[in-house]
């Protein structure tokens, strides 16, 4: 059974371009020829993907999810993932001043909260819209390695790292 990575992103409009690292993400695989890259835009579509996936013997390999605007499908998504991997991409909305003013923890707020009771290997890396390219660029080549050879060590972010992205 081939192991493809799954992608997931809520961002389906042209309103929101600059956050759609997913698409980023997959356009620079497929120019590593990486194909084919299943992916959707809501529960429904991820159902439908993977029931598809299953009748061709494909299986997700890892899962790459935006979490911009999925704060209230993560939980119903973790349950449908069941046990692969996920890296979760998540845009930094705020400045570090910003976060200090409000009094808002760098990594609070739903997403994280959902993230902290999920109990899979996963990785975040986080990004700011202004490195947008720079994340999926690096993202890629992490993706090129685990799908090399499944070590989803390849995937991991230093969280205790201020990311560059």
């Amino acid at each position: 059974m081939r192991a493809l990575p799954m992608f997931v992103e809520l961002l389906d409009d042209t309103q929101h371009l600059d956050a759609q690292i997913c698409r980023r993400i997959m356009s620079l695989l497929f120019k590593h020829n990486i194909r084919p890259l299943p992916f959707a835009t809501s529960i429904a579509e991820i159902r439908e993907v993977l029931v598809a996936m299953k009748g061709k013997q494909w299986r997700p390999g890892v899962f790459v999810v935006n979490t911009y605007w999925a704060d209230g499908m993560l939980s119903e998504l973790d349950t449908l993932m069941g046990p692969v991997p996920a890296l979760f991409l998540r845009r930094r909305v705020f400045s570090r001043e910003t976060q200090r003013i409000l009094k808002r923890d760098a990594d609070g707020g739903p997403t994280t909260a959902v993230l902290q009771v999920m109990s899979r290997p996963m990785s975040i890396l986080t990004w700011k819209p202004e490195h947008v390219e720079q994340a999926a660029q690096d993202a890629c080549q992490r993706l090129l390695r685990f799908l090399e050879d499944d070590d989803f060590s390849h995937l991991r972010y230093d969280l205790t790292a201020v990311s560059s992205y």
